[in-house]
């Protein structure tokens, strides 16, 4: 499940857009790679561990997050042209989720999307029509805020059978 998720927002994070007003960066179609360093993600949680058993922890969670850090996902038109329903889709429209963007423009996006019990924060900087970076703030009940760093990246105009 946490691969699913995981692999989720890595796909969507570079491409999320406001509900009111939807603000399609200038990407190119094709095949996109996102790969999230986890990493940061790892350290926060074991942060509270006793030093002796963070690295068996840190192994376990390095083996359970194995492929979910990086996710193929084919850009169409049909997908650029349907964005708003795809995103309110993939960020919970139909849940009890409430998503709102503070800053949408063709090279940077600001978002929010908060669920009971929880609150995710995004920026995503298009940094050219072949590459994007996120950060992804977690912060839910009980547990510490955790980032999860990512990056995307076009790969080529003909997607793979895979994605």
């Amino acid at each position: 499940m946490k691969k699913i998720i995981i692999s989720l927002l890595a796909c969507y994070t570079p491409f999320i857009v406001n509900a009111t007003e939807i603000v399609t960066p200038d990407i190119e179609l094709g095949n996109w790679v996102t790969t999230t360093d986890v990493s940061a993600f790892i350290a926060q949680a074991l942060a509270g561990v006793p030093e002796a058993a963070r690295p068996m922890l840190r192994k376990m969670m390095e083996d359970q997050m194995e492929g979910a850090n990086n996710a193929n996902q084919c850009i169409t038109k049909d997908i650029l042209a349907n964005f708003d329903k795809q995103l309110k889709s993939a960020f919970g429209e139909n849940q009890d989720c409430k998503f709102a963007v503070t800053e949408s423009s063709k090279t940077k996006l600001v978002a929010s999307m908060t669920c009971p019990g929880s609150v995710m924060k995004i920026e995503t900087l298009f940094v050219n029509d072949k590459l994007s970076t996120s950060s992804l703030k977690t912060n839910a009940q009980g547990m510490p805020e955790t980032t999860l760093n990512m990056t995307s990246k076009w790969t080529s105009s003909d997607c793979s059978k895979d994605v």
